[in-house]
């Protein structure tokens, strides 16, 4: 497993979101030490982080996230492929609007 480091401000938020865990997914389920929530949150975020620039079609979305999640390397490098060549507007769109939203967090 690799290491990674926060920055302290992100393991603040992360260890006061533990709480809204433990009640959504209650205590049969919760995640119980610091790594365990940290890869449901990363695991969590990279899926809404690749819907976020794929077209908003449910189906397309579901089995995207399903592509995603047995072949990562080949579904980001595809995504990426699309968004840089096709420039249609949609994608260029979603991919703008995503920008944005990451941003805050970079």
């Amino acid at each position: 497993m690799a290491a990674i480091e926060l920055s302290k401000e992100t393991v603040r938020k992360l260890r006061a979101f533990g709480k809204v865990m433990d009640v959504i997914l209650g205590s049969k389920n919760v995640a119980k030490t610091e790594s365990e929530r940290a890869e449901l949150v990363v695991s969590i975020g990279l899926e809404r982080m690749l819907q976020d620039v794929l077209p908003k079609e449910e189906m397309l979305m579901k089995t995207m996230a399903q592509m995603f999640d047995r072949n990562p390397e080949f579904v980001c490098e595809f995504v990426s492929d699309m968004v840089r060549k096709n420039g249609e507007e949609k994608q260029k769109g979603q991919a703008d609007e995503a920008q944005k939203r990451w941003s805050v967090y970079a």
